[in-house]
């Protein structure tokens, strides 16, 4: 390193040794390989800073920096030695308070509209008695919630034994059904643990009733935490006894009632079905439980702490992702395989699409696409035609082939329409619109077409090609897959087989419209469980997850890589607010007709990603 030099007559003793310090030749070293190296001086030496300065008073100040550093250092080393301490007795102290209740009454609200429960219900009380277990530091509880639905009379009951997912479904006719819940559709309870023991120590808690309001504090008599658990950022009410009040983040409440007499509690034992059978269940598997925050985070909270600065959380209005698009556009969705009849474009689709028009915050008007995808394959120039007229006259194109400003929504083998719409050149967005880079600002005003692609069979679909083989192979379903006109297999069916089993025009086909949604898609979900969010499909999905057995995680009818086709799959997260999208959703969920998980993170909820990440 070059020494650096200051003039004499103006040179302070300070700037002197900082000049010195930087002048300080490398200390020399020879390895192992008898080669001498060099490496650059500690970055504070006490040495250098008391030869440097020279004279009785600059020894004097050098000593005065170097009292006062250690003495900052012995502070925050204390505060962050308190805080560890804190930290530790706070949150086995919660755990204890846990442990040792009888049980727990536990009110959850569900926040969002696109969340509630079978009938619009928007609440329910979960009971739960926690568990004496080995080690003793570990938190596990049995669990129960049941759930009245007026409009289907049915009861579900909801239960937590043993590590086991159950659902029980009762009827007034006096039918039980029992079904297992996937662990991927369970908290992880134990991760409770470990957010109480992660927390961060709050002054307060501010909400906004609307967006633009001006924030009022939230009432806590006691403590106030941030944690996270789920995926959610929770603000955790703790009372001065150290129990758990409330738990409150963007879209769900938790209150706790810790109750002395669980006399009263729901049954809580795996159920049974009419014929009294018990069904085998996978358990959920125990979290790595991290009983201590890193000292970095320790440190960090010290400080924060000695600065005085206010250290304040807040909670998001309902629903306040909002539109972060320039404008609105006017928005087309585009449905997948199996519509027979043509018609026109309507306002409402809730049997494919849901209600996913009440969430569109950037759309300026949203119509749903009618086309026969049961008898029309995906390359038929003639369905790619009816796409392209009806996108031209929604987006106000001037032409015949150029797509004016506007949102298409595709799902499964509508993206193979418009993909090839494109690659055929029938119409095309706008030649200034951003293309090939993902990262680019899609919702720019450059940007006129802002696609988002939804559970894409971009390489096809292994589960037609096992219809396919059922309908020529298996004559106790060729019957009645013929009177569903399944059997023999119609163009759109044919069209959307595989493409290792494709023929090569298809093929070729297939690779121009990889390339097409490549160019010009600027969102992608895919899905990555059969199961999903828990709905009459889930069943049906899993049971062709299984049939076509996949070599990829797929959403039951399309393999992951299939819908990621020419995209980086590491580029694909899990946020509500990621471009590229994936999560443990089915091929119904990506259409938005069962709205978002009431459990899990945001990865189980893709219209809060259609919200948020337009």
């Amino acid at each position: 390193m070059p020494s650096i030099t200051m003039p004499t007559d103006e040179a302070s003793p300070k700037q002197r040794a900082f000049a010195s310090l930087a002048a300080t030749p490398s200390t020399p070293t020879t390895t192992g390989n008898g080669r001498s190296t060099s490496h650059p001086p500690p970055l504070f030496s006490l040495h250098a800073i008391h030869t440097s300065i020279g004279g009785r008073k600059g020894g004097r100040f050098a000593w005065f920096v170097v009292g006062l550093a250690l003495v900052c250092l012995a502070s925050i080393s204390a505060a962050v030695a308190l805080a560890v301490h804190k930290a530790h007795t706070r949150h086995g102290n919660m755990v204890s308070a846990l442990q040792q209740s009888a049980g727990l009454k536990i009110q959850l609200v569900l926040k969002q509209e696109t969340m509630r429960f079978a009938g619009g219900v928007d609440r329910a009380i979960v009971y739960a008695i926690p568990k004496q277990v080995i080690p003793s530091t570990r938190l596990q509880f049995d669990a129960t919630m049941v759930l009245a639905n007026s409009q289907t009379n049915q009861t579900s009951i909801y239960t937590f034994v043993d590590d086991i997912g159950y659902v029980a479904t009762r009827t007034n006719a006096g039918d039980n059904f029992v079904t297992c819940i996937d662990p991927s559709q369970l908290p992880a309870l134990d991760l409770i643990q470990t957010s109480l023991a992660q927390a961060s120590e709050l002054d307060q808690v501010v909400v906004a009733a609307r967006e633009g309001d001006n924030p009022t504090p939230l009432a806590c008599e006691g403590t106030w935490l941030r944690t996270s658990l789920m995926g959610e950022t929770f603000f955790v009410c703790k009372s001065t006894t150290d129990r758990l009040v409330s738990m409150d983040s963007q879209d769900f409440r938790l209150t706790f009632d810790y109750v002395d007499n669980v006399s009263t509690f729901p049954t809580m034992e795996a159920p049974v079905d009419v014929h009294g059978n018990v069904p085998t269940c996978k358990r959920l598997s125990s979290s790595l439980v991290t009983l201590a925050k890193s000292w970095t985070q320790h440190a960090t909270e010290a400080v924060q702490a000695l600065a005085g600065a206010p250290r304040q959380g807040a909670l998001s209005p309902t629903n306040s992702c909002g539109c972060s698009m320039p404008k609105k556009k006017p928005c087309l969705f585009v449905h997948g395989l199996g519509f027979p009849i043509p018609l026109r474009p309507t306002p409402l689709d809730p049997f494919y699409w849901g209600f996913i028009h009440r969430h569109a915050p950037c759309c300026s008007s949203v119509k749903f696409i009618h086309l026969d995808t049961f008898r029309m394959g995906w390359d038929d120039p003639a369905l790619q035609r009816q796409f392209c007229d009806v996108a031209l006259d929604m987006s106000g194109s001037t032409d015949n082939h150029t797509l004016g400003e506007m949102i298409l929504v595709s799902h499964s083998m509508g993206n193979s329409i418009v993909a090839g719409a494109f690659a055929t050149n029938t119409c095309v967005p706008p030649s200034d619109t951003t293309t090939n880079d993902i990262n680019d600002d899609g919702d720019s005003p450059a940007n006129k077409v802002t696609w988002v692609s939804l559970s894409a069979a971009m390489q096809g679909s292994k589960g037609i090609n096992v219809m396919m083989r059922q309908c020529a192979t298996n004559p106790f379903l060729k019957d009645p897959l013929s009177m569903v006109g399944v059997c023999p297999p119609s163009p759109a069916f044919v069209s959307m087989q595989h493409m290792a089993t494709a023929p090569d025009g298809l093929q070729a086909k297939l690779l121009a419209a990889i390339d097409a949604r490549v160019k010009y898609a600027t969102h992608v979900m895919c899905g990555t469980s059969p199961t999903g969010l828990m709905s009459i499909y889930s069943p049906i999905l899993l049971a062709m997850s299984k049939w076509f057995k996949p070599d990829a995680i797929d959403d039951g009818m399309v393999d992951v890589n299939s819908c990621m086709a020419g995209f980086d799959a590491d580029a694909f997260g899990s946020s509500s607010t990621d471009k590229l999208f994936k999560g443990p959703i089915n091929h119904a969920d990506t259409s938005f007709r069962n709205g978002d998980a009431w459990i899990g993170g945001d990865d189980r909820k893709p219209i809060k990603w259609f919200t948020c990440a337009l």
